[in-house]
């Protein structure tokens, strides 16, 4: 699949989870060529969906804005660390980035809920000056 092709599949798949959730996007960050990327976002939490065409498989990200810049993880090693997947899921997203939809519902209400810095960190997050 090409880097159009991935933004149309993911946006449609992701459409229901974006309106319900009420996420901005899609958006791409302009580098659809080199590593194609959909987006969408709240004005604290942002979570990117990319395909890595080298190693052909799909990436999903989650962003948490903070005071300082922000805390960054891989949607589904967040996920397992908050105990909302177990390890035999977590294996078939690698190649399915339709299947992060559900998974977003179960994280989105942890990552916007109180003490969500606190969450990302213990679960490993990265922590990073810049944000959006």
């Amino acid at each position: 699949m090409g880097p159009e092709g991935f933004f149309v599949d993911t946006a449609e798949d992701f459409a229901e989870v974006a309106a319900e959730l009420g996420l901005e996007g899609p958006e791409n960050d302009g580098t659809m060529v080199l590593f194609p990327v959909v987006r969408y976002r709240t004005d604290r939490v942002r979570y990117d969906f990319g395909i890595d065409v080298r190693e052909r498989h799909s990436v999903a990200r989650v962003s948490l804005r903070t005071d300082s810049g922000a805390l960054t993880m891989n949607l589904t090693d967040l996920a397992e660390a908050l105990g909302v997947m177990d390890r035999t899921r977590k294996g078939r997203l690698k190649d399915s980035p339709g299947l992060n939809g559900p998974l977003v519902r179960l994280v989105h209400p942890l990552v916007t809920g109180e003490g969500a810095e606190e969450l990302m960190r213990a679960a490993g997050a990265k922590e990073y000056t810049r944000f959006w």
